[in-house]
């Protein structure tokens, strides 16, 4: 499993998503340059996309388009004949989940009259944790899902390690480290050695040349505050 980095378009202006897309890659260069994306087109209101242009912008900015996400039969057809691949996912919202776990009420069983059910146990909170006790390479991926990650060695450069909830890193990060990648705002990173190529909550990123130097060698936390990415040391 690998990371995919995900546009999503609001606006079919190709002037105006080129100069965003290179504001961006300003930004880093290096974590953009040959990189795969899917492209995301469901939050279009508009069907007059040109797709082929887009495809020649993004290759121009040097990122590689790889699919596209959403759009009518017409843009799907054209994404095939572009070489691009056509994605599904759902974005599952928290009432349908909750829903998915409730019983029908005609399956509920009541004790005979006269004796009182057994207690059961309450459902297990616990999140689960992924623990990894080797360092973790240059071009290793790792993804903790539906959960938090804890790592016991360094995080080299060229590694990425993913986790749905918090990161521990008891080592350096020289790699990446993204944590709450389903979108969960509390989630923190904690680094006992900074030395990062990007760091991201739910989202929010940033990379190796926006870190302040005062914090580089040093414990770490990094977490989501109105909206923007704050460091603070242990």
């Amino acid at each position: 499993m690998t990371s995919l980095a995900v546009m999503r378009l609001f606006s079919d202006d190709l002037t105006a998503i080129d100069a965003r897309l290179r504001s961006q890659i300003n930004r880093a260069p290096s974590m953009f340059r040959g990189a795969p994306l899917a492209i995301d087109v469901g939050a279009l209101e508009s069907t007059k996309l040109d797709l082929a242009g887009l495809v020649d912008v993004l290759r121009k900015q040097g990122v590689v388009p790889v699919a596209i996400r959403g759009g009518d039969d017409a843009m799907r057809t054209s994404a095939v004949d572009l070489n691009l691949g056509v994605l599904k996912w759902a974005e599952t919202t928290v009432a349908q989940a909750q829903g998915a776990n409730e019983e029908p009420a005609d399956s509920t069983q009541y004790p005979p009259t006269g004796k009182s059910a057994p207690s059961s146990p309450p459902p297990s909170s616990k999140t689960p944790t992924t623990l990894i006790t080797q360092p973790v390479r240059s071009g290793q991926h790792i993804y903790a899902r539906g959960g938090d990650l804890l790592i016991l060695g360094q995080v080299s450069a060229g590694a990425e390690v993913i986790a749905d909830g918090h990161i521990h890193i008891y080592g350096k990060l020289h790699g990446r480290a993204l944590a709450g990648a389903q979108g969960d705002e509390q989630a923190r990173i904690f680094v006992q050695s900074l030395e990062a190529e990007l760091i991201a909550v739910a989202g929010v990123y940033r990379v190796s040349e926006e870190l302040d130097e005062r914090l580089r060698g040093c414990a770490v936390q990094v977490y989501l505050h109105d909206e923007h990415l704050v460091l603070e040391p242990l």
